[in-house]
């Protein structure tokens, strides 16, 4: 958890009789429990390693005893633990809603995946059943037609010449069926309204560059996709509002919006861990 609510008030009245030392080792205390989200351990000379203040493991005691109760786990502090567990239930909604929706969406693409497969399969099984019937048809006088047309250098094409005075039908596979303009702007919609926007993110900025994508020949549909599993990321993740990725840049030529955000790891500077060694 990278961000908790911190309410002036509140926190004044309650540490007014706090020194210098201990306000800065509760305020420590505080970062330590939401950023790793679990108690404080038991033994205050261990927390005050933890936050960096060894030398002064009675201030540490002092506030222990002040604002934590000792369980189980360790050192809670009630106020600590309603804050993540509002969080937790914010961050499980948003997860099964974006889901939900995502779901629905990769069925769908997926259906229509299958279907540009089928039919890419039966104009090929239509290609190679042809073949061999028209060089069976040919006939001997064709051959000749042929070798002649070979001597005169101007050959005659199949295509001009009839077999059998029955014309070939030429056969192209079906093509895919392009988005209509209503349905992009519907897919736009949608992907800007579940993008984890900052102040810097303008709607202009990303129509700009959505439209872009669409004239290089883009996919809708992935782009949509994209800013969805991008804002499942962001959310697990805990990134940052100052490290979210511009949404211009998300949809620039790099194509961000393709990449495999479920399977992307934890960055590096994300990564909070605490070493006694290092206290």
């Amino acid at each position: 958890m990278n961000f908790y609510p911190f309410h002036l008030g509140d926190y004044a009245s309650h540490t007014r009789h706090l020194s210098l030392l201990e306000d800065l080792a509760y305020r420590r205390m505080l970062d330590l429990y939401y950023t790793t989200e679990a108690a404080l351990p038991v033994e205050p000379e261990k927390v005050a390693r933890l936050i960096g203040m060894r030398e002064y493991v009675h201030e540490v005691a002092d506030v222990l005893s002040d604002f934590f109760v000792i369980s189980d786990a360790g050192h809670t502090n009630s106020r600590c633990e309603e804050e993540l567990a509002l969080y937790r239930a914010k961050a499980d909604r948003a997860k099964s809603a974006n889901k939900a929706r995502w779901g629905g969406a990769r069925a769908g693409l997926a259906a229509e995946a299958d279907e540009e497969f089928e039919q890419s399969s039966k104009g090929r099984a239509t290609h190679a059943n042809l073949a061999p019937l028209k060089s069976e048809t040919r006939s001997e006088t064709e051959l000749q037609t042929a070798q002649i047309a070979t001597n005169n250098h101007e050959p005659v094409t199949r295509n001009d010449k009839p077999i059998n005075n029955l014309p070939i039908k030429k056969i192209k596979p079906k093509s895919k069926t392009a988005a209509t303009p209503q349905q992009c702007e519907e897919y736009f919609e949608y992907a800007w309204e579940d993008y984890p926007k900052t102040s810097a993110c303008t709607r202009i900025a990303a129509y700009q560059a959505w439209n872009a994508r669409l004239a290089e020949g883009a996919s809708p549909v992935q782009m949509f996709q994209g800013a969805g599993s991008y804002a499942d990321f962001v959310l697990d993740k805990q990134v940052e509002l100052d490290e979210v990725m511009h949404v211009s840049v998300f949809f620039g030529p790099e194509r961000h919006y393709l990449t495999d955000w479920d399977e992307r790891p934890l960055w590096k500077h994300e990564e909070t861990y605490f070493d006694e060694e290092e206290y």
